[in-house]
């Protein structure tokens, strides 16, 4: 992944010496300690690789490095002492950059953590990057930076291949359509709901308009199928393909509160999606994650209805019902459905690189210690409301828009979902025309 996903360089691996990794590059060479593998093999019949807290610090200039960095210094996830003597005709790095990126990207640290939140989640708080502090920088991306240039100090005249930046805009299609149009007790708790939040009644009449229209059959004054059209229409004008990830079957009726993916409605949402040009993904229910056969029945019954309709796509992925993600199992079930890319590996309750990256990365078996085809797409933020920071707040597209210059930075995704259920009002989507427009 370093070298030829994240660096676009050749290389050859031979065996060296322990506890080392050794870059020969030229006349001179790179040295970083192996200190993750080494810690977990000698720890095997124990937990396993540890890290402590609080991380070191290692500035990079030490080492006479000019990285693309976050801030001054990075933190040592992996590695030995900072205060390196520089061997001639060499340099030596004290973070242990192969053995941090495995346990980041292979999302490591989870596999034997019995922590879980009320959704059955690895918790946000949990996490060595937010336990750290290190959650809002994609320190993986950070850590190839280095390696770069302390590969140009050896080797000046090498290149390496250079991406582009990607805008990745998903929308987890979770309610398809308003329940506030579906019954007169849906209509009601709206109403009352909506009153108690802004202190007023104004709005009324449109949510009453809305439910009548659509009770006589105009389905085009469902706020959120219009959402879904809305959505469209301004990713389009930026030159943005958007996923639109729909739920196939209900695997706990109190929380897949789709509709039926036959129903007219959801059919022609399908239909529309495809004709201009957009992505249909997966939703997988909210028991799938770690289900075989919800999960297979699934991925079976999207794929049905897009043949139904004659809708071929080159790729299929998407993303996990409520992030519902267990490293021993989940990515296992998506790799055995012949799915292609998964984007759940986001924190829940705020923004940031939980894989420590930016980029497109393929994914681990840490059960069957094997590379896997499926892809990770790292989520790294969701709708402002979904973080508890209201649409209300100056801050809102500065938030957002903070992870989308850190992408440019890096050249890698830059990952936005937003719900068709929260884009009924003005001011929602006035925020998300600002972050397309950032």
């Amino acid at each position: 992944m370093l070298f030829k996903t994240f660096l676009g360089l050749d290389y050859a691996l031979r065996q060296g010496p322990p506890r080392q990794y050794r870059l020969l590059c030229g006349p001179g060479w790179i040295e970083m300690p192996d200190v993750f593998f080494a810690q977990l093999y000698r720890r095997a019949s124990e937990a396993g690789a540890k890290v402590r807290l609080p991380l070191p610090l290692w500035d990079p200039r030490s080492a006479g490095l000019d990285a693309v960095l976050c801030g001054e210094t990075v933190p040592v996830i992996f590695g030995e002492s900072a205060t390196l003597e520089q061997p001639a005709g060499a340099i030596r790095l004290p973070l242990d950059i192969i053995g941090s990126a495995f346990f980041m990207l292979s999302r490591y640290e989870e596999l034997d953590s019995l922590a879980q939140d009320e959704h059955g989640r690895f918790p946000d708080q949990a996490a060595l990057a937010v336990r750290a502090g290190f959650q809002q920088r994609p320190v993986i991306d950070e850590y190839a930076e280095i390696l770069w240039a302390a590969i140009q100090k050896i080797c000046p005249d090498m290149q390496r291949a250079v991406r582009g930046a990607r805008t990745l805009i998903s929308c987890d299609v979770d309610l398809p359509v308003d329940p506030a149009c579906a019954s007169a007790y849906r209509l009601l708790k709206r109403m009352v709901g909506r009153s108690l939040r802004q202190g007023t009644a104004s709005g009324m009449s449109t949510l009453v308009g809305n439910y009548m229209a659509v009770r006589r059959g105009e389905h085009g004054r469902d706020p959120y199928l219009q959402a879904l059209d809305w959505i469209m229409e301004v990713n389009s004008r930026k030159g943005n393909r958007v996923a639109f990830n729909l739920i196939p079957a209900v695997t706990d009726p109190a929380v897949d509160r789709s509709i039926d993916l036959y129903d007219a409605r959801l059919l022609d949402v399908m239909r529309t999606v495809h004709a201009r040009g957009h992505e249909i993904g997966i939703h997988p229910g909210y028991n799938t994650y770690h289900h075989p056969n919800a999960m297979s029945r699934s991925v079976a019954r999207l794929r049905a209805a897009m043949a139904h309709l004659g809708i071929s796509q080159p790729i299929l992925g998407g993303r996990q019902h409520y992030l519902r993600w267990r490293v021993h199992v989940t990515p296992q079930l998506w790799e055995e459905n012949g799915l292609d890319y998964d984007s759940s590996l986001g924190y829940a309750n705020q923004p940031g690189f939980r894989c420590g990256t930016c980029r497109e990365f393929a994914m681990f078996d840490l059960v069957g210690r094997r590379a896997m085809h499926l892809r990770q797409r790292p989520l790294l933020s969701m709708e402002p409301m979904r973080y508890r920071l209201t649409a209300r707040s100056s801050g809102a597209v500065e938030a957002v828009t903070h992870y989308r210059q850190l992408c440019r930075r890096y050249r890698g995704d830059f990952t936005l979902l937003w719900h068709n259920s929260n884009l009924d009002h003005p001011r929602e989507r006035g925020i998300y025309r600002d972050i397309l427009a950032a």
